[in-house]
């Protein structure tokens, strides 16, 4: 009886599994399928222990058998090995609509040219440090961020890492109103 298929290296579109040793004048062969129910003959099998070409973000159900050389005896097939392949990286930029923030001012992210699906998250930080982290793409600047950069992140639930804007400037106060005109006597 062979062991059950175990991951060595995943990626979004690739998984290698550990090479299973056999016994004496067997050949080991491997399959997958998005099907953990799928029946010997249905499969695709190969010496090869790395599957390429796989989509990002799905579970994969990889299969081994024991081939015996001399007699041409199959030995019995594997479960599926639950595997799945990671998430793709993210893509695209993100921009902030006010490169010159004032207290008040409500900064506005804008996500764009990426792969992000799924549920979006917008992390604005003051100097590195998370300010908000919502689904909203708004910021209200406070009087605490006063003379810090702004940036935003953006992340997807189904693609890993993020990407960030670029810093504003330093946040600044609002220009106070104008003081009324003195009455001149004539």
């Amino acid at each position: 009886v062979l062991d059950l298929p175990q991951a060595d290296l995943v990626t979004s579109n690739s998984i290698t599994v550990k090479v299973i040793k056999a016994s004496t004048g067997q050949t080991v062969f491997y399959a997958i399928s998005e099907d953990n129910a799928a029946v010997f003959e249905d499969l695709t099998w190969s010496t090869s222990n790395t599957f390429s070409n796989l989509s990002a973000n799905t579970l994969y159900y990889v299969y081994a058998y024991a081939f015996r050389n001399a007699n041409y005896l199959k030995g019995e097939m594997t479960a599926g090995a639950e595997i799945p392949t990671e998430k793709e990286m993210l893509t695209g930029a993100v921009s902030v609509d006010n490169e010159n923030p004032k207290i008040g001012d409500v900064l506005t992210a804008t996500y764009v040219r990426g792969n992000g699906t799924g549920t979006i998250t917008y992390t604005f930080k003051a100097d590195g440090k998370i300010l908000q982290s919502t689904t909203h793409d708004k910021y209200t600047v406070t009087v605490l961020d006063l003379n810090k950069e702004i940036t935003v992140e953006v992340s997807f639930d189904e693609q890993k890492g993020f990407v960030e804007s670029k810093a504003t400037s330093g946040v600044v106060k609002k220009d106070a109103p104008m003081a009324p005109a003195v009455p001149v006597l004539v």
